[in-house]
């Protein structure tokens, strides 16, 4: 009698209604090079921060060795990832004031953080393409 050895894998969990961003590794960017606007390199990808809702990747978090911190970057900065790693807009000195990544992730720090990088939030940047809301009457 032969006897079917089944790998069981659990599935993760989907995050819960109230967990807006979450992190998670990748193979594909795990431990490439950020390098600044300035040509400098500022520390390697080691996680992303993700929207799952939306499938979209929010934030790239850093190791910076020359600080020995994890450090949030807003995808919005990345130019380009490539085999050499990943281009920023950045200039090493802005990258280097970013805060640290927190303990627990709230909106005031997402609002610190685009600030400190001088971007506009993404919540905001997406509310001017979203259609108004319709009236029900006249």
């Amino acid at each position: 009698m032969k006897r079917r050895w089944q790998r069981r894998l659990r599935k993760p969990a989907p995050p819960s209604p109230e967990q807006r961003l979450i992190e998670v590794s990748t193979r594909e960017l795990w431990q490439l090079e950020l390098w600044s606007a300035d040509g400098l390199s500022a520390g390697r990808v080691i996680r992303l921060i993700i929207e799952p809702r939306l499938y979209t990747v929010r934030y790239l978090v850093v190791y910076a060795p020359a600080q020995d911190r994890h450090v949030p970057v807003p995808a919005t900065c990345v130019q380009d990832i490539g085999e050499e790693g990943v281009r920023c807009d950045l200039a090493l000195a802005e990258i280097q004031r970013l805060p640290s990544l927190p303990a627990e992730w709230t909106r005031g720090f997402e609002e610190a953080l685009h600030t400190a990088a001088g971007r506009t939030p993404y919540w905001v940047e997406e509310a001017m393409f979203q259609p108004p809301p319709q009236s029900d009457g006249p």
